[in-house]
């Protein structure tokens, strides 16, 4: 150390040891966008289902404006020409907005470092890729389910790249779990004096097993 400077101050080295790096704002940065785009397939597939539940009894509310025979003959009209929901409609919707807050779920536990959330983005990634497929071949195309499409397409790819060591790498994470066991033998983090306290050195037995005699 040159003569006429001191050690750095502990505080900031405390400064520059927390402040994130630019793999962690990346890796950060691609947590939200994943959860936000979860977060809002939910909402928007969430709001279909309720709009597709309440286009009947808008239908309905047309009738009550008249009454007598015309009023009969208009709830009639409708329980022929309107369609009920289909329950296949009905289940799809409803696993489309659970992966999507799966995925959000996924991306959240990521950001606290727990592995797990990958499995959670990965699967909703795929259930809402299958089913808005699905949903758009029988059903027809919506905007709603062609964001769930795009959306799950994005999830998916991100949560397979998350399976791969080499994104973890790059974005300045351990590909290892998160709490798994350190190699080297110790859970110290470094050789001794470093590492955690070696266990006491015993000096070996005189003879007849009794240890020596210190004078």
């Amino acid at each position: 150390m040159p003569a006429g400077y001191g050690p750095p101050p502990w505080g900031s080295q405390r400064v520059q040891a927390t402040r994130p790096n630019s793999q962690q704002i990346i890796s950060w940065v691609t947590f939200g966008i994943v959860g936000l785009l979860g977060l809002l397939g939910a909402i928007l597939t969430l709001t279909l289902w309720i709009n597709l539940s309440s286009a009947v009894n808008r239908a309905s509310d047309v009738c009550n404006r008249y009454s007598g025979e015309y009023s009969t003959l208009c709830r009639q009209s409708i329980q022929t020409t309107v369609p009920s929901i289909p329950a296949a409609l009905v289940t799809s919707l409803f696993l489309i907005t659970a992966a999507s807050l799966a995925a959000t779920a996924g991306a959240i536990l990521l950001f606290l470092k727990r592995q797990m959330g990958q499995f959670l983005i990965l699967g909703g990634g795929i259930v809402m890729l299958v089913l808005s497929i699905g949903c758009e071949a029988r059903y027809g195309t919506t905007g709603r389910i062609t964001y769930d499409l795009i959306a799950g397409l994005v999830i998916a790819a991100a949560g397979g790249l998350m399976l791969v060591p080499a994104f973890w790498t790059a974005v300045g994470l351990s590909p290892k779990p998160i709490g798994g066991p350190v190699p080297g033998g110790f859970q110290g983090g470094g050789p001794w004096p470093y590492g955690q306290p070696q266990p006491p050195q015993h000096p070996p037995p005189g003879p007849g097993g009794y240890p020596p005699q210190h004078w």
